[in-house]
């Protein structure tokens, strides 16, 4: 019976944990003007603000929940969360002799992902998971069936965390490693939390997995191309000359960009599984930056004009127009800071 218990705790345990990691919200700062002709301006939503915000001057990694209810932030090296409803600050306390590498809000949830880094001088260099609940106010570390802490470790002190991403259907997460030689290793946790080293010393570039899927796409920077992990399928088109990957809808939807112009002049998208002769094309108006190109949920397609203040609609060139300096987008709208302000401006 205590056996049957503990497995059933651990499975819900571990499906809540791993309750997904998605790429919809960008951690970008755009600084690339789009060139539009003949564009509306649609301003038929307003700035929500619902409570006064003020992001400190040295916060830093600023990131939003998923329904855009909380925002996160690094300051004197502790993650700080705001509850935009009320405004009330929660500090998360760092374990003894860690330090925060990495963070990411589960969609649909309130959950935020926490990875800790021992500190330059412990003996051992290692990273640990961790997962906050901010309506409970509980942090727990991710532990495997046989109670193991779900750990990554780290043969120098310069190694971290680049990007972590995840499904939230097949229950799989992955983790780049970026070391102080420039190359990578990759790590899978399955749904049991059991991690899995799988790449050694490779050179990656940018990593996603989409909703349904359990391998991992990442780019090649060395053969210039697009892989599929354990299928070794490439992904490629013969309009596409320089691939990279700019996103993923929940529709597993793989959104590919032509990087050949010093910038991303058109993307094509579609399923994995699918030939890519019949994914959609988009051609953007001028190259634009990938840190710049948005991708929403639902497939919406939004290019951020920093200097005039709002995304267009690629497909429709409709506008979404936002106050002050652009944050980040999350599920459902755009993030800026205006007077040290934060404000939400939704999507329509």
């Amino acid at each position: 019976m205590r056996f049957m218990k503990k497995i059933i705790v651990w499975t819900l345990t571990a499906l809540l944990i791993q309750a997904g990691f998605l790429l919809y919200i960008n951690n970008v700062y755009l600084n690339h003007q789009f060139k539009l002709t003949e564009v509306r301006v649609d301003d038929n939503t307003s700035n929500v603000n619902k409570a006064k915000v003020k992001l400190p001057a040295s916060a830093t990694d600023t990131k939003i929940s998923y329904d855009g209810n909380y925002i996160s932030y690094l300051e004197d090296g502790f993650i700080k969360v705001v509850d935009f409803n009320t405004g009330i600050v929660t500090i998360i306390k760092t374990e003894t002799g860690m330090t925060n590498c990495y963070s990411k809000w589960l969609p649909t949830t309130d959950l935020l992902m926490i990875a800790e880094k021992t500190e330059p001088g412990s003996t051992k260099q290692y990273i640990d998971f961790y997962s906050y609940d901010i309506q409970s106010k509980d942090k727990k570390q991710l532990i495997d069936y046989h109670d193991n802490k779900t750990r990554i470790n780290l043969v120098s002190k310069l190694d971290t965390i680049d990007k972590i991403v995840f499904s939230t259907q097949t229950h799989v997460i992955y983790v780049k490693i970026l070391k102080s030689s420039s190359k990578s290793d990759i790590y899978r946790f399955n749904v049991m939390n059991e991690v899995e080293k799988l790449k050694t010393n490779i050179s990656v570039g940018n990593i996603i997995l989409s909703l349904h899927e359990s391998n991992l796409t990442y780019e090649d920077p060395i053969k210039n191309k697009i892989i599929v992990m354990n299928t070794n399928k490439v992904i490629s088109n013969i309009n596409i000359k320089k691939p990279v990957i700019v996103a993923t809808d929940d529709n597993d939807n793989l959104y590919v960009g032509d990087n050949a112009q010093a910038g991303i002049s058109k993307i094509i998208y579609g399923k994995i599984a699918a030939s890519t002769t019949t994914w959609a094309v988009l051609s953007l108006d001028s190259p634009t930056e990938n840190k710049n190109i948005i991708v929403t949920p639902d497939g919406k397609v939004y290019i951020n004009d920093p200097l005039k203040g709002y995304l267009t609609d690629v497909t429709t060139k409709a506008n979404i127009v936002y106050k002050g300096v652009y944050v980040r987008a999350f599920n459902n709208g755009v993030l800026s800071l205006q007077n040290g302000i934060l404000l939400e401006k939704l999507f329509s």
